[in-house]
């Protein structure tokens, strides 16, 4: 309530300094005005702002300016021992914790004075001061204030008669109590011992994520392309025990992981899939995480706080998928201008292909997962004058698995093969044909098996 009556005093002082400071020649204009000002045990800070960009809220920005002014002179020491630092030895935030500190500097300012205002054309001045005794002295009650806050909170954390969750919660709590201070050692006493507080309470923290377990309860996975993964089950442990309501993060740069949980449910119980294996890569992997952004972003709304907890890593696994490609049957049936011959080509053709893509062929029909059956034949063109030098081939390639349904079907035909004789133009088919094969119906029929 003071504070608000405070700053009605100073937006009425700043609306009557308007009034005042309008009336004024420009060659009245305060040495504030034109040099920043420094007086002896006092923080200070100007601000300005442009009357025709903010018609309707110049004063109010020109106080933000003088405020934001006024914090940048309170010296920014960041302590040994601190949570920054421990922090930032790992992470990195020092740019950004400058940042953060700057901004947010503002809004624990207390007891600044408005020393003066001044209006000219479009240009609206503010001019604040602070006793920096008394303002040690604010920071000094308010930092004990936030202290006792802090071990309360990391008092609930320790106790395990809380749940998993609210103690996490806790955690974080104490962390934001602190959030002004980040920056400083806080020294205290916990349970008739020396702290420092901010330690603790990050070293508290990291044991206490360290509990966390998760455990893939499935057996190894091993999976033909083109089929689905069924369930993967997967549990979260706290000391052993396991967690409901956790929620995991899955995630595969491999293939789409489906989740059918959003967090664990009543026996701890965890359950995603994939519905399909499209990469012939023989060892495949889902990365598992557990997700706290819920707790989190309740704990807290303060981002940097919130960046903090989130750099403590929670436990992840990597669950491997071991992936094989089926071996196919490869039989055909090759015809030359009507009669059988002994020729293989377009059954080698593929087999050839099919082993550049990854898959393998077997001449044991018993091991086999999928079946090639190929049937192709020439026949003389009928129209006169190419009858003795014109051929057409027509191919029929059909895949079926194990259940005898269709995985792939594909028709070639070859029109007006010319060559010196009919002979030459069925070689000259087959081996266009075999070059077909290689360069577009194997790769086909994989596109279609596995999307």
């Amino acid at each position: 309530m003071n504070k608000l009556i405070a700053l009605s005093f100073l937006i009425l002082c700043s609306c009557g300094s308007i009034k005042e400071s309008i009336d004024k020649p420009v060659n009245d204009m305060p040495v504030w005005v034109k040099e920043n000002p420094k007086i002896e045990g006092y923080y200070t800070g100007v601000g300005v702002a442009d009357k025709s960009t903010f018609p309707q809220t110049y004063v109010e920005v020109a106080q933000k300016n003088a405020l934001r002014k006024l914090s940048e002179k309170i010296e920014l020491e960041i302590e040994r021992g601190s949570i920054f630092t421990q922090i930032r030895e790992e992470n990195g935030f020092d740019e950004e914790y400058i940042t953060y500190v700057r901004e947010n500097a503002k809004t624990y300012l207390e007891a600044y004075e408005l020393n003066g205002s001044f209006s000219q054309k479009n240009e609206y001045w503010v001019y604040y001061k602070l006793n920096i005794n008394k303002h040690n002295e604010i920071q000094k009650a308010r930092k004990e204030e936030a202290i006792e806050k802090a071990k309360k909170h990391l008092e609930k954390a320790n106790n395990t008669n809380n749940s998993v969750s609210n103690r996490y919660s806790y955690f974080i709590k104490g962390i934001d109590a602190l959030k002004p201070f980040l920056n400083k050692r806080l020294h205290t006493k916990n349970y008739n011992a020396d702290i420092l507080l901010g330690s603790e309470i990050i070293a508290s923290f990291r044991a206490f994520v360290d509990d966390f377990k998760i455990l893939f309860l499935s057996k190894k996975i091993k999976v033909m392309l083109g089929k689905e993964v069924g369930n993967i089950k997967i549990v979260v442990e706290f000391n052993k025990v396991r967690q409901k309501k956790i929620s995991l993060t899955t995630s595969s740069k491999d293939f789409e992981v489906i989740n059918f949980s959003k967090m664990t449910d009543e026996q701890g119980m965890f359950i995603t899939s994939v519905p399909k294996i499209s990469s012939t890569d023989p060892k495949q992997k889902i990365d598992v995480k557990i997700n706290f952004d819920d707790l989190i972003n309740t704990a807290t709304t303060d981002t940097f706080v919130q960046k903090i907890v989130k750099s403590v890593a929670t436990h992840q696994i990597t669950i491997p998928i071991y992936v094989y490609t089926p071996l196919i049957y490869v039989k055909s049936k090759e015809q030359h201008l009507g009669q059988d011959k002994t020729s293989s080509t377009l059954k080698y053709a593929c087999e050839t292909a099919l082993n550049e893509l990854g898959f393998s062929a077997t001449a044991k029909k018993d091991e086999a997962e999928l079946f090639m059956f190929i049937e192709s034949n020439t026949t003389v063109s009928k129209i006169e004058k190419e009858a003795n030098s014109t051929v057409l081939l027509d191919v029929t390639i059909k895949v079926i698995d194990k259940f005898e349904n269709i995985v792939f079907q594909h028709q070639i035909i070859k029109s007006k093969v010319k060559d010196i004789n009919t002979i030459q133009a069925d070689v000259k088919a087959y081996k266009q044909t075999q070059e077909e094969i290689k360069s577009s119906v194997m790769s086909k029929f994989v596109d279609e098996f596995i999307k």
